[in-house]
C-alpha cells in the first residue's frame, strides 16, 4: 500500500467533513450486538483439530474450530473460526484458571506462540483466534492490500469485517467458558491495532469481560483519518474511495471505539506508542479521557510508533549506539550507522522508533497486573498499577509527584509536536518530588512515566497543544524480516 499524494487543499476538505459529520444531521449511533446469541454454547460445535495438539515447555497447545456468524449476504450465516488454545501445565482445581482472548491486528492471523506465551507467563488458558477470512477461518478477509471489507457496512454495519471480528471475539469468550480449566467469571481480552479496536468494542458490549488491554489502538477514528495519519491512507487505499463515502462514514459513526468508551465493563489498561501513526497521540488522549471503567491505566511509550518497520526482527541492541552483537540482522533492517543529521533511535528504516523490546515488556507487565488485580479471583498476588504521576510545570522546571513505592520515574519531552522525544530519568529530591530543573517551551509535550518494583508502569496524561500539527512518517513497504533458523 503506497502513500497517496496530498492535495494542497486537503485540510479544508477534512475540516468540512468533520463539521458535517459532527455538527450536521449525520449523528453517531452505536452498532448493536446480539450478545445473547453470542453466549449460546449449544451451537458452538467446537472441535479439536486431530493431530494438531502439541506440548511446548509444558504448555499444551490445541488448534480448534468453532461456529460464529457473518452477515456478508445480509442475513446471519454460520462461519467456522480458527483458534489456538494454550493450557498451562500442572494440576489445579477445575474452573480455576482465568481465560484470556488475544485478538490480532490487520491482515494477521491467530498465532499459537502468542497463546502459549500468554498461558506460560500469566498462568491462564489463552485463546488466539484468526479473524474472519484469515488463517483457517472462514469469511471475507481484511488485508493491508485489500481493506475494502472494513468499509462494507454502508447499508448494514454488520457487513463490516470489524463487526464480524468483534462477534467472533464474543464467541471466543463463550468457547473459553466451556473449557473445564477456565473460571467463567475471570475473562480478559487483549488485542493489537485492529484487535485493540475490537477489544474496546467487545468490552463495551459484553459484561463477561473483567479486564481489557487494548494495544496500539484508540478511538476518534474520523479525526485521525481526517488528519495525516496512516488511517487516512488505509481509507484512501481502496480504489476510488473517499473519506465522505458511505462505507467509511458508517464505520466512523457506528464502530468507533470512542462511542463505547463510556460503557466499558472490565478494567481498561491502555498501551500505545506516543508516535503511533494510525492512532495519533491526540486521539489516544481523547480516548483515555473518555473511558469509564471500574479501573483504568494509561501507558504511553515515547519513541515508539505502530511497530511497523522494526516489528520485523531488529532488536534494540542492534541499533547504532547499542552493543550491536554479531547476531544482528544486516542492513537495511538493522542499520550499522545513522544517516548524517540523525541520531538513534530515529535513524533506522524510514526513521523508525525502535523500542519493540521495551514495548513488549510493558505489554507483558501490564497483562500480568491486569489479570492479577482485576480478572483472577482472590487472593490478589500483585498490587494495582501505580497511580498516574502528577506533572507540574513552572517557568523554570518540571516537577513530578509520585507514590513513595515507585522504583523509577522517567520524563518524556517533545519540542517538535510529538515527532521525537527526549527521555530523562529523574531522581527523588529531599522534598520527595522528582525535578527536572530546566525550562521547556510552553507548547512542548510533556509526560512522566512511573514504574513499580514489580514492573507495572503508568504515565501521566499529556496535553496536545492547539498549536501542534500532526507529523507522521511516510507509509512505506515494511523491511523484510531476517531468515529464521530451521
Amino acid at each position: 500500500m503506497m502513500r497517496l499524494p496530498t492535495p494542497p487543499d486537503r485540510w479544508l476538505t477534512s475540516a468540512a467533513l468533520l463539521l458535517f459529520l459532527l455538527v450536521g444531521g449525520c449523528s453517531s449511533r452505536l452498532a448493536s450486538f446480539d450478545v445473547r446469541s453470542a453466549r449460546v454454547k449449544d451451537d458452538l460445535n467446537a472441535v479439536e483439530i486431530t493431530g494438531a495438539t502439541r506440548v511446548e515447555n509444558g504448555v499444551t497447545i490445541q488448534e480448534i474450530r468453532f461456529t460464529s456468524l457473518s452477515w456478508d449476504s445480509g442475513t446471519a450465516q454460520p462461519i467456522r473460526i480458527q483458534a489456538f488454545v494454550a493450557i498451562p501445565p500442572g494440576k489445579y482445581p477445575p474452573h480455576s484458571k482465568p481465560g484470556v482472548v488475544f485478538a490480532h491486528g490487520l491482515g494477521d492471523k491467530g498465532d499459537p506462540r502468542a497463546a502459549a506465551e500468554l498461558s506460560r507467563n500469566l498462568d491462564v488458558v489463552a485463546l488466539a483466534l484468526s479473524g474472519p477470512g484469515l488463517g483457517g477461518s472462514e469469511g471475507r478477509a481484511l488485508t493491508p492490500t485489500d481493506p475494502s471489507a472494513l468499509f462494507a457496512g454502508a447499508q448494514d454495519i454488520r457487513k463490516s469485517w470489524l463487526y464480524v471480528y468483534v462477534y467472533a471475539i464474543l464467541r471466543s469468550i463463550t468457547y473459553l467458558q466451556t473449557r473445564p480449566e477456565v473460571d467463567a467469571q475471570a475473562i480478559a481480552v487483549t488485542g493489537f491495532s485492529m484487535g485493540g479496536i475490537a477489544t474496546f468494542i467487545a468490552n463495551g458490549v459484553d459484561d463477561r469481560i473483567r479486564g481489557a488491554l487494548p494495544v496500539a489502538a484508540a478511538g476518534g477514528l474520523l479525526r485521525a483519518a481526517s488528519a495525516d495519519s496512516w488511517l487516512r491512507q488505509l481509507v484512501l487505499s481502496v480504489p476510488g474511495q473517499k473519506l465522505e463515502d458511505p462505507g467509511p462514514v458508517s464505520l466512523f459513526r457506528r464502530l468507533d471505539p470512542l462511542l463505547y468508551a463510556g460503557r466499558q465493563h472490565g478494567a481498561v489498561y491502555m498501551l500505545i506508542g506516543a508516535q503511533d501513526e494510525y492512532f495519533p497521540l491526540e486521539q489516544a488522549i481523547q480516548m483515555y479521557q473518555a473511558l469509564r471503567a471500574p479501573a483504568k491505566n494509561l501507558t504511553l511509550v515515547p519513541d515508539y510508533d505502530h511497530g511497523w518497520y522494526f516489528g520485523g526482527g531488529c532488536p534494540a541492541d542492534c541499533m547504532p549506539g547499542g552493543p550491536h552483537p554479531p547476531s544482528c540482522p544486516p542492513a537495511p533492517l538493522c542499520p550499522q550507522s545513522c544517516p548524517p543529521g540523525s541520531r538513534p533511535p530515529y535513524c533506522g528504516p524510514q526513521a523508525s522508533y525502535n523500542r519493540l523490546d521495551d514495548f513488549n515488556n510493558r505489554w507483558s507487565q501490564l497483562m500480568r497486573t491486569l489479570v492479577a488485580r482485576h480478572v483472577a479471583r482472590w487472593p490478589r498476588p500483585l498490587p494495582p498499577a501505580p497511580e498516574p504521576p502528577r506533572v507540574v510545570r513552572t517557568t523554570d522546571a518540571i516537577v513530578v509527584q509520585a507514590e513513595e513505592s515507585i522504583r523509577a520515574v522517567r520524563l518524556a519531552i517533545s519540542e517538535d509536536c510529538g515527532f521525537t522525544y527526549s527521555q530523562i530519568p529523574l531522581s527523588r529530591g529531599a522534598d520527595g518530588t522528582f525535578r527536572y530543573p530546566r525550562p521547556v517551551a510552553k507548547d512542548a509535550i510533556v509526560f512522566a512515566e512511573t514504574e513499580l518494583p514489580e514492573g507495572a508502569i503508568s504515565t501521566s496524561l499529556p496535553t496536545w497543544p492547539l498549536t501542534c500539527k500532526l507529523r507522521v512518517r511516510q507509509f512505506g513497504p515494511r523491511p523484510p524480516a531476517p531468515p529464521q533458523p530451521l
